[in-house]
């Protein structure tokens, strides 16, 4: 026996764990790729969905917020000074800034990672209508605010 055969032949019996594998033949090793593939896409969709949702809540909250912020300042007697109004005007603007943000950054995450590209294309075409009339409405909201406060 050649020298490195017997090192060989003694580490393998002084190691009872290491074992030879067989080397699986390449359509196996294929089959597990594609495997392994659909489900990195799944839990890609997953998350995706998860993470839209978790927007969706916070443009919620951020919706709450400003009916909050009108119901403040509509009520006779309500204390709705100038500075402070257009404080919470700007901390409104920054959380929907943010929120146009991360939609953008989830867009551009998933866009390659999603194999069913109509489904996300579908969600996003919807969350952005919805994003669109929050715009509407808070542009609404600034320039009434606005001429209110300058009276």
């Amino acid at each position: 026996m050649p020298p490195t055969a017997i090192y060989i032949s003694v580490l393998l019996l002084s190691c009872p764990q290491l074992q030879l594998t067989r080397v699986s033949p390449r359509s196996e090793s294929l089959k597990e790729l594609h495997k392994q593939d659909e489900s990195s896409t799944a839990s890609a969709a997953l998350q995706f969905g998860e993470d839209i949702r978790g927007w969706a809540q916070d443009l919620e909250q951020l919706g709450l917020d400003m009916a909050q912020f009108v119901e403040q300042c509509r009520q006779p007697g309500s204390d709705c000074q100038q500075r402070h109004v257009l404080r919470q005007l700007r901390v409104l603007l920054h959380g929907y800034t943010e929120l146009k943000a991360r939609l953008e950054a989830l867009e551009i995450k998933y866009v390659r990672r999603i194999s069913d590209q109509e489904t996300m294309d579908a969600t996003l075409r919807k969350v952005k209508e919805v994003l669109r009339e929050y715009d509407e409405t808070f542009h609404m909201l600034k320039a009434k605010t606005y001429k209110l406060v300058g009276q």
